[in-house]
């Protein structure tokens, strides 16, 4: 079996009409993923990966839950994160702790900026107007949000920890629209309570998503990071 060298692979699954799974999947236009089917792709996506990743067949009796409810593997070293929405899937596996999460485009109120970003992070999605944000500053909202999801699901925290103490510096020029498509772009955390040790957190390039993935360390790093649309 395939095993890869790299610290980190993210593996996700964008739906759309003729999209077809384990025999037989599909979808009419328009019409989102319900949640047993986000729970079978996402057990579908973890076969295929953990023989990829680390060489070894995805045994779903080694996974457990941390006390405050983070699945977590069994066996050293191996570590593992699942993300939802209603159009994708996202599976992270590393060698470190890891948090994943990704978000389709929908619409974003005003009030939610106010409730969960800081003031640098209002600056880098910029001046509202109205009730509703525009497009451009959906994509730079959710930018953020993902990198916050995926902070708080790496270290377990989940909804204990406020998203608005979770914040992330993404400075005005790294993120232009259209390069998601480009590379990766790496998010300076501004965490008011960290976890006690380095991590990395970057959004992947996905068109039309945001995809975050935060990696726990004890030293600061750049690791190798992976990506693979499956299915």
């Amino acid at each position: 079996m395939k095993n890869t060298s790299a610290d980190c692979k993210v593996y996700y699954y964008i739906h759309n009409p003729v999209s077809k799974i384990g025999g037989g999947f599909s979808k009419n236009p328009g019409e989102k993923l319900s949640l047993k089917e986000q729970k079978d792709i996402s057990g579908k996506i973890l076969d295929y990966a953990f023989p990829d990743f680390f060489g070894e067949a995805f045994l779903r009796d080694k996974v457990m839950r941390e006390e405050q409810g983070k699945p977590i593997y069994a066996l050293e070293g191996r570590f593992f994160n699942i993300s939802h929405c209603n159009y994708g899937i996202a599976a992270a596996l590393s060698k470190v702790p890891v948090g994943v999460d990704i978000e389709g485009s929908r619409r974003v109120k005003a009030l939610t900026v106010k409730k969960c970003m800081d003031d640098e992070e209002k600056a880098y999605i910029g001046p509202i107007e109205g009730e509703w944000l525009k497009e451009e500053q959906m994509r730079r909202f959710f930018h953020l949000w993902t990198l916050k999801e995926s902070y708080v699901k790496m270290t377990g925290q989940g909804i204990r920890m406020p998203l608005n103490q979770v914040c992330f510096s993404l400075g005005d020029g790294l993120a232009p629209a259209g390069t998601e498509d480009k590379g990766i772009l790496y998010g300076k955390s501004r965490v008011l309570k960290p976890w006690g040790r380095e991590s990395l957190s970057c959004i992947l390039p996905v068109s039309g998503f945001s995809l975050a993935v935060t990696l726990g360390c004890d030293k600061d790093w750049k690791p190798e990071i992976l990506l693979d649309k499956v299915f």
